[in-house]
Order: C-alpha cells, then structure tokens, then sequence
C-alpha cells in the first residue's frame, strides 16, 4: 500500500515526507476560508483511495508535524479534517487542547504569556480536553490537563477588569489565532 500511496502522491505533485516506517504529507491541499472548509481535502482522499484508517492516521500525523512546528492553525485544521472522518476520536481534541494551552506567548506577548490574554486561552484548551475524556488512548492524560490547568483560570476580578460590562457574557470570544468562542469559567476563589 506504501508504493501505491507513494505513486498517488507522487502523481498529484504532493510533497512526501518519509518519516520511518510512515508517510507524511507535507502539502495537503490549503483551505481558503476557514478550518472548517474540506473542499479540497475530500476529493483528495477520494483520489487516492485509502482506507478510513489510514486517512485518519495521515491527517493526525501531519497535525502533528504542523504542532511540533509550532504551526497551530495549520495543525488545528487537519486535527478538525480528521474529525469529520471520525467526530467520536478524542486525540484530535486532545492535540488542539494543548496548542491553546501552549499559546500563550502567541496570544499575550507583552505580559510574557501571563496576563489575562494568556488566561482566557485555558477555556478553550479545558473544552477540547474534555471532548477527549472518552478517548482511551489520551482520556487520562485529558483529564489530568483539565485539573492541573483549572488553577490557571482568570480570576472573575480580573475577568471583569478586562472586559467591559456590555460585552461580559456566558461566552468570551477568544482573539489571537485562536479566533473562536469559549464558555467563561473562573478560578475558584
């Protein structure tokens, strides 16, 4: 199946990556709009014939690749592609959980990482983590980033310094890359 998936990829102009016993894609098709467009990637995998399985170990192992370079958009979009091929799989949720816990830095410069900026990225990180609670394979490790990462919540003090009164609300809308909302949680005082 190597040789056969080699001669696809080669045929479609895709980069390979060979990375010991797996292939890597190194360019699947970019989505334009938004991470939740899979126009391209779709008649991709359509062309190439590959098994679900397989499918799905390919776009983790690239998500991956993308997170250990410290690519999180392009990571979070191929962790959601291999979700619509498998909405249940915990490990997706899981690698995105811990690229918004890492993103502080990113997402708050100018309190190294700290302030509230950086606070607000754990709500996103916590819902993540808990869509992979009932993965057996990351479901421990989940759980134990969801408790070790609750006494890093914002503080309600701080919450209601920040935001201004108009715009509190049940949810926050979380800017930098992350550019999605997350349920307001506080640290219990």
């Amino acid at each position: 199946i190597k040789s056969i998936a080699i001669l696809f990829f080669s045929f479609l102009n895709f980069t390979l990556l060979a990375q010991q016993d797996s292939i890597i894609i190194d360019s699947i098709p970019p989505t334009l709009d938004s991470y939740y467009n899979y126009e391209e990637i779709d008649p991709f995998f359509k062309r190439t014939g590959l098994k679900e399985e397989e499918k799905l170990r390919m776009l983790y192992q690239q998500a991956d690749n993308y997170y250990r370079r410290d690519d999180y958009q392009r990571a979070r979009e191929l962790c959601y592609a291999a979700l619509r091929y498998k909405p249940s799989w915990g490990k997706p949720h899981y690698l995105v959980g811990l690229m918004y816990a890492a993103s502080g830095k990113k997402c708050s410069p100018s309190t190294d990482g700290l302030g509230f900026h950086a606070q607000v990225l754990i709500w996103a990180a916590i819902e993540e983590w808990e869509l992979a609670i009932d993965d057996p394979e990351v479901g421990p490790q989940a759980k134990a980033y969801i408790e070790q990462y609750k006494a890093y919540l914002p503080t309600k003090a701080s919450y209601e310094k920040e935001v201004a009164q108009e715009k509190r609300g049940a949810y926050y809308f979380i800017p930098c890359w992350v550019q999605r909302w997350a349920k307001v949680s506080f640290l219990a005082e």
